[in-house]
């Protein structure tokens, strides 16, 4: 869909709830030395709402600080609850003494928020304004402003120069500045707006710290963001039970958005979804504002739109399918805009490219991307390969008008998934995205039917086996099958003779020999099943032992992750003994960063390097000084970190060493073939581990 670009001045309208003309105090004769119960007044509110006629509601409380006039350092009072919605005047206690020689200046934020700590919040103490970044708004029908109300809607009031006799009196007013989309309808159906999303230049949702010291009516109020993560530059207002509007006639929609500056041709984006019967209409406009613009506290800007986009009377056809080889950007480059965006989608919520796959989601907000309207007026299935960030738990879930199918939590490696739907309309759009926190998608297709049959796969337990040098017999590899053919059985192969007598003819397990050797060697066995993917499995035969003593080294470079505090699954790690490492680790100041978190993260052995005799370890200053690491240890191999979270599976524990600025060291006594090392609490950081074997 092409952008419509014009050149547009923005109209200006007080809103009515911000022009009561307050006295800064009232003559009500409180102590100058407050015990107990002082009084403010603060008039005209939003936290009850129809249209501009506002009022305060039972239990609201707001947050109060004060300081002598002019002066920067502020007293915070704390709560003061609501005592007569009538008369609108709040009861709490000063902190400390006014002075009766002194005029005070008074502040007031609603909602109260202990966390708030200062009403010239610049870097600390944010509050929400109007929903959390990747949250929408609801208006409930057509000219409605009773959603801008609540706890989500901030404001914020100030009396200057208060005797400190007198009740300081506060004339409230909203941080958000209000969007008021005036739609028209330019075409011969009637429309329904079903929801409108607003982009700007800077951020405006989300949470934001909030200076309201130099405020004067509507101006000196400023909102700073709380940071790219935890505020956004899109707002979505989401109208439930709207009305049609006919031909020629105009309806109201109203959304909230924090203030803030747009320079002198910077671009506004637009898009207005509606319907009419059962076909969707998408108008999608930039405006391109032709002089600076300020978007002030407690303010409305009129937004005319002509709606006038030809409606989709049948959407794509079927089937589509999509590897997302157009996604250019990695996760570094950013969030994905709508301009990003295939001609197959229309709208996207915090998801990130990836190369050729999608990341959606960050720490803190649910990513989501809503295809262009497709013809689903039959049965169909909508398919796709789906896994989880590592470490988090996420779901994957497909909404078509109103339906929704969610996924079991996501590994985190690719799985392929599909969710079948009864038919939906001509031009319905789907909507998919990862709940919970971050996941990643690719390989989308969406065909008509429920005929499509998952393609079998191939898990096994492990894809390299290590074997000593004198050999073995009745070496086992463990695999499962997911989606499963009838009838159809695992057929196993190796590369080279001295694997052999392979037997697969127990379900679930492939057995096979290795000959003795005199010299380290490898080679593969390949697992086929009909319509899966071939699995390798690597045989590393050691040579035989040199008696003596080897010490493997373990560090960042050696585990692979690289820096940064992304946990990574790393495995096939050889050191100078010949053992095998795998593991789960982050490499925050370029170390081996070990957490119990989720219970995955450690190293393990799973071929061994002779006997272990000792462990030494040199600790990064990161370190917690109360963190200890678990050493454990036994005489088979470990598959996975995970493995020293059971009590069946971690082993013997050989030892425990705590943090030492000048490192530690741990002899182990026993014969002891396979080591396991993790954290017994928490992150820990580790400059290097050095693991002595015995030959």
């Amino acid at each position: 869909m092409k952008m419509k670009k014009f050149i547009l001045s923005l109209g200006l309208i007080a809103m009515a709830l911000n022009l009561t003309n307050c006295a800064q105090y009232e003559d009500v004769n409180p102590s100058v030395e407050p015990q107990g119960d002082f009084a403010i007044y603060a008039s005209v509110s939003r936290t009850a709402n129809d249209g501009l006629n506002t009022v305060w509601s039972a239990n609201d409380n707001l947050l109060v600080f004060h300081a002598v006039t002019d002066a920067t350092t502020y007293t915070k009072d704390g709560q003061f609850k609501l005592e007569s919605v009538d008369t609108s005047r709040f009861l709490g206690t000063v902190n400390g003494t006014l002075d009766s020689q002194e005029e005070y200046d008074w502040y007031a934020m609603y909602p109260y928020s202990q966390y708030v700590s200062t009403p010239a919040a610049t870097t600390s103490s944010y509050i929400t304004v109007c929903c959390a970044a990747s949250g929408t708004q609801t208006q409930t029908g057509n000219n409605s402003m009773a959603h801008i109300a609540g706890a989500n809607y901030p404001m914020v009031g100030k009396a200057y120069a208060v005797p400190a006799g007198l009740a300081p009196a506060l004339a409230m007013t909203h941080v958000a500045t209000l969007l008021e989309f005036e739609v028209t309808n330019t075409l011969d159906e009637a429309i329904t707006v079903s929801n409108i999303k607003f982009t700007a230049p800077s951020y405006i949702v989300g949470t934001f710290y909030v200076n309201y010291v130099g405020m004067d009516g509507d101006a000196g109020i400023v909102a700073t963001s709380s940071g790219s993560s935890y505020t956004s530059k899109s707002a979505t207002l989401v109208v439930k039970n709207g009305e049609a509007i006919a031909k020629g006639e105009s309806a109201k929609f109203y959304l909230p958005v924090a203030p803030f500056e747009a320079a002198a041709n910077s671009k506004l984006a637009l898009e207005v979804n509606v319907t009419s019967g059962d076909k969707v209409g998408i108008l999608t406009k930039e405006i391109t504002l032709a002089s600076a613009t300020s978007f002030k506290s407690g303010k409305i800007r009129n937004i005319k739109v002509n709606y006038d986009a030809e409606f989709v009377s049948e959407g794509l056809a079927l089937p589509f399918e999509d590897d997302f080889a157009w996604v250019k950007k990695d996760e570094s480059g950013g969030v994905l805009a709508l301009s990003d965006l295939a001609d197959a989608y229309t709208t996207c919520s915090t998801i990130y490219g990836s190369v050729g796959e999608i990341k959606f989601g960050k720490s803190d907000a649910c990513g989501s991307l809503t295809t262009a309207p497709f013809n689903l007026s039959q049965p169909f299935t909508v398919v796709m390969d789906a896994k989880a960030w590592t470490g988090d738990t996420a779901y994957l879930k497909v909404t078509v008008d109103g339906v929704s199918k969610t996924t079991a939590a996501l590994a985190n490696d690719y799985k392929r998934y599909k969710f079948e739907f009864d038919a939906a309309t001509s031009a319905s759009v789907i909507k998919i995205e990862i709940t919970g926190k971050r996941g990643y998608i690719d390989n989308l297709e969406i065909v008509s039917g429920h005929d499509y049959v998952l393609p079998p796969v191939i898990k096994v337990s492990s894809t390299s086996i290590s074997v000593e040098a004198e050999g073995i017999t009745n070496q086992a590899i463990t695999y499962t099958i997911e989606n499963p053919i009838d009838g159809e059985v695992v057929s196993a192969e190796a590369s080279a003779t001295w694997v052999a007598n392979l037997d697969a003819s127990v379900a679930g397990t492939v057995t096979f020999d290795v000959a003795k050797t005199t010299e380290e060697r490898e080679a593969t066995i390949t697992l086929s099943y009909k319509n899966a993917q071939d699995v390798v499995v690597t045989v590393m035969q050691k040579a035989p032992a040199v008696s003596g003593t080897v010490i493997d080294i373990l560090n960042n470079a050696f585990t692979g992750v690289g820096s940064g505090t992304s946990y990574k699954d790393w495995s096939g790690k050889k050191g100078e003994s010949g053992a095998i490492y795998k593991g789960q680790s982050a490499g925050d100041s370029s170390t081996i960063q070990l957490r119990t978190t989720n219970s995955n993260s450690g190293i393990v052995t799973t071929g061994s390097g002779g006997k272990v005799t000792k462990i030494v370890v040199k600790w990064n200053s990161k370190t917690n000084t109360a963190r200890k690491l678990d050493i454990y240890g036994k005489n088979t191999a470990y598959s996975a970190a995970t493995d020293l979270y059971s009590s069946s599976t971690q082993g013997t524990k050989l030892g425990q060493l705590s943090y030492n600025a000048n490192g530690s060291e741990l002899t182990i006594t026993g014969d002891y073939k396979y080591i396991g090392i993790r954290s017994n609490s928490g992150a820990l950081y580790l400059n290097e581990i050095q693991i002595t074997w015995e030959n």
